[in-house]
């Protein structure tokens, strides 16, 4: 450093030329790496820490490590924000706490989806049990027109103890349960009615069930097909 007046050498914490007198200003030096050294932070950050978090919350753990990086990461970008942690925290814990969110939802998006699909097979399965217990319900009422007719003699347009000329009465071959008809050649001692539902069980298979028709003292029966 040199007097600006005459040009002297001088020491470099000099505030006055000793030759001439003249008064030295010191020259002011920016070092923002320096400057950012020195501030003493009021809380350590936790950067590393979170982005390890949100990492496993991706790769392993969901919202068993993704949440507590979602909340601390938070928490401490409003920190870095406010000079309460340092700066350099910033990158780390904001990729951190993002990684957290998408490992979290993707979980919870999973969960929730598995049970979606639970909810659905089990209304699902219910709606198929109701339709099936409908559909017996009316075998049942079919199967007592029959033994009905069976029992009435052939005089009053009944069968005289025989099944063989008994036909599912007009509006009830079909109803909101499903659809109703005889499968085999109606004999003396026995017809056998099938019911096909309207709830599909799988495929194209309706619920279905044949119901045989017995004379007593044999019991009628219900086969459930679908």
């Amino acid at each position: 450093m040199f007097c600006q007046k005459c040009g002297t050498k001088l020491e470099e914490e000099s505030n006055f030329c000793q030759k001439c007198g003249n008064s030295i200003s010191q020259p002011y030096v920016s070092n923002s790496s320096s400057k950012e050294n020195t501030i003493k932070y009021q809380e350590p950050g936790r950067g590393t820490l979170i982005l390890v978090l949100g990492i496993l919350s991706i790769v392993l753990l969901g919202p068993f490590v993704g949440i507590p990086a979602w909340v601390m990461g938070n928490k401490d970008l409003k920190k870095i924000r406010n000079g309460i942690i340092s700066f350099n925290e910033k990158s780390a814990t904001k990729i951190g706490m993002i990684l957290g969110i998408i490992g979290s939802s993707i979980l919870i998006i999973i969960v929730l989806g598995i049970a979606i699909v639970v909810s659905i097979n089990l209304n699902s399965a219910n709606s198929i049990s109701s339709n099936r217990d409908a559909v017996i319900s009316d075998l049942n009422n079919l199967a007592a027109l029959a033994h009905e007719y069976y029992a009435k003699p052939s005089s009053m347009a009944g069968g005289g103890n025989s099944f063989a000329g008994f036909s599912i009465p007009s509006g009830l071959e079909s109803n909101g349960n499903g659809t109703y008809s005889v499968t085999t050649a109606r004999t003396a001692t026995t017809i056998v009615f099938q019911g096909v539902g309207a709830q599909v069980v799988s495929g194209s298979n309706k619920v279905t069930v044949n119901y045989k028709v017995f004379v007593p003292p044999l019991v009628d029966s219900a086969q459930v097909v679908y």
